[in-house]
């Protein structure tokens, strides 16, 4: 699912505001798979970006920071730097783990008094490891990136870790609690040495 969203500073600098992301059904089967998604920041406003569960809790935050872009060449010279490092520390770019997975998020932008008033970033759910810095800084913003969800079979749990149970339809699977800040229920999962689609009968395959 494509997670993305751009931000124009030109209007309000130097204030907090605002913006949602959605797209998924409230308190629904599916959410953003914690820690296997970064919450991405590119910007050359120098500004925090807080990241907030649908309950307003303070999930992660990150900032940026970028050299005066009065000179022309200080972008393609922002570019390099990160091609040559493939780093997103702070100058430009800035990512951070999402630890807690919702189905919408909320984001606060703290520009700084030095901020750029002109500029825009672009904030990203994105799958970990799915996005280059250097092309995303190059191309035009608001490209899309994938995020992975997650989703578990809710108010029901396994009657004993590792046992079966009814959304767990194949043979050679088990059932697995799951509880999280949001979401409790279960998950279906292969048993060792076998892998496949644990909800459908005869899913799970042996690897050899």
């Amino acid at each position: 699912m494509p997670m993305s969203h751009d931000i124009d500073g030109a209007s309000r600098p130097n204030t907090s505001r605002y913006h949602t992301w959605g797209g998924l059904r409230e308190r629904g089967p599916f959410f953003v798979a914690p820690d296997r998604n970064k919450f991405l920041v590119l910007s050359c406003n120098n500004i925090q970006v807080i990241l907030m569960g649908e309950d307003n809790s303070t999930i992660n935050a990150c900032a940026t920071y970028c050299p005066s872009l009065g000179n022309s060449d200080a972008q393609p010279q922002l570019i390099r730097y990160l091609l040559l490092h493939g780093e997103c520390s702070g100058l430009g770019c800035c990512n951070r783990g999402i630890p807690k997975g919702y189905t919408s998020y909320h984001i606060q932008l703290q520009p700084s008094n030095d901020s750029s008033s002109d500029a825009k970033s672009s904030v990203y759910i994105a799958e970990e490891g799915s996005y280059n810095i250097s092309k995303l800084m190059s191309e035009p913003r608001g490209v899309a990136l994938p995020a992975l969800l997650d989703w578990v079979i809710s108010n029901s749990s396994c009657q004993k870790q590792n046992s079966v149970a009814p959304g767990c339809r194949s043979s050679n699977s088990f059932c697995q609690n799951y509880t999280s800040y949001v979401y409790n229920g279960y998950q279906c999962r292969c048993s060792a040495g076998y892998r496949g689609n644990p909800y459908i009968l005869d899913g799970c395959q042996g690897t050899s």
